[in-house]
């Protein structure tokens, strides 16, 4: 449960608990790295069609990972570079609580766009959002990371 990524998963053959889903849906930004996502998470196309369920995954930011939507760790050998806050000091929140499902819509060639109670976390803990909608760059290459500012249209950003 500790797997940054969920790629490491686990199967409890003597009857005991799943592991459970997290009680907040929280995103947390890895500086000069992925999103790390924790709740009741859902990937899906801009159909509603469910691409991949799970309750942590880690998504790439940097654009170049070769199985996006996920994290391969291409931004090491590229070198990516973003904060593991926002760019314009944006500090919206909401007065809600970041529980229930938390869906990522991909929408193609462009950004992550959040539907669902959530709250985006800096590296270091720190709450910088809380709402329930919000478009997240994936292309890498936003001014205004970790929020898309429509630059993935002018890069020619290319992603299913």
């Amino acid at each position: 449960m500790r797997c940054p990524t969920g790629a490491l998963q686990f199967e409890r053959k003597d009857d005991g608990p799943a592991e459970p889903i997290p009680a907040e849906n929280i995103i947390l930004i890895e500086a000069n790295g992925p999103l790390y996502v924790r709740g009741k998470v859902e990937l899906t196309d801009m159909d509603g069609g469910v691409l991949h369920q799970d309750t942590r995954v880690a998504l790439c930011r940097c654009g170049a990972s070769k199985i996006k939507p996920f994290c391969d760790n291409t931004h090491l050998q590229i070198n990516f570079q973003a904060e593991a806050g926002v760019t314009d000091n944006r500090e919206e929140t909401v007065d809600l609580k970041p529980v229930g499902p938390i869906k990522f819509v991909l929408a193609p060639n462009g950004p992550y766009r959040l539907q669902g109670n959530f709250e985006i976390r800096s590296a270091d803990g720190r709450a910088i959002f809380r709402g329930n909608k919000t478009a997240l760059c994936r292309c890498g290459s936003s001014q205004n990371k970790p929020f898309c500012d429509g630059t993935h249209k002018s890069i020619g950003f290319l992603a299913e």
